[in-house]
């Protein structure tokens, strides 16, 4: 465990070292994030990314479920985390990976830049499975990330009687 540790540390340490390299030579951490890692990607795996940038959390149901059948979304989380693009894996019961909150949000903004439309629809959509899986906290933050207050409110009031009920 420890050597696990202090080379995920190293692998931190070289990355931070390459940041403040391309820092100081004019290039600002979106600018490396998109010209040497995002933009070296294969269209499937560069779709990916900024899709699955919104679900914060997420395997491959939940990724079948928000993005769509017909995928092989356990094949793309695997190319992903082999090719160690920022994605850490999370113990929830399965397989279930989470990208680091630096490259989450460089991968956020630029699904806003270049897809608004799927963006929003892609929050629709997640909002709606968290909402039918009961995870209200998640589908209360989708729902306030889209700024769709009357969804929130529909949210709030069908939540109210099982949240009550189980304390």
């Amino acid at each position: 465990i420890t050597g696990l540790l202090l080379s995920t540390q190293t692998m931190w340490q070289g990355m931070a070292d390459r940041v403040r390299v391309a820092r100081a030579s004019g290039v600002g951490l979106y600018d490396y994030l998109a010209e040497q890692v995002l933009d070296q990607q294969e269209a499937r795996v560069y779709d990916f990314l900024l899709r699955t940038s919104l679900l914060e959390e997420f395997d491959a149901e939940l990724c079948a479920l928000v993005l769509g059948p017909g995928e092989d979304w356990q094949g793309l989380m695997d190319a992903v985390l082999q090719s160690n693009l920022f994605v850490l894996p999370v113990e929830n019961g399965g397989i279930w990976l989470r990208y680091h909150h630096l490259f989450r949000d460089f991968l956020q903004a630029r699904l806003t830049q270049e897809r608004p439309d799927e963006k929003t629809r892609l929050l629709q959509r997640l909002a709606t499975v968290y909402a039918d899986q009961q995870v209200w906290e998640k589908a209360h933050k989708a729902y306030q990330r889209l700024g769709d207050l009357a969804a929130t409110a529909d949210l709030i009031e069908r939540a109210g009687a099982p949240m009550v009920k189980n304390g």
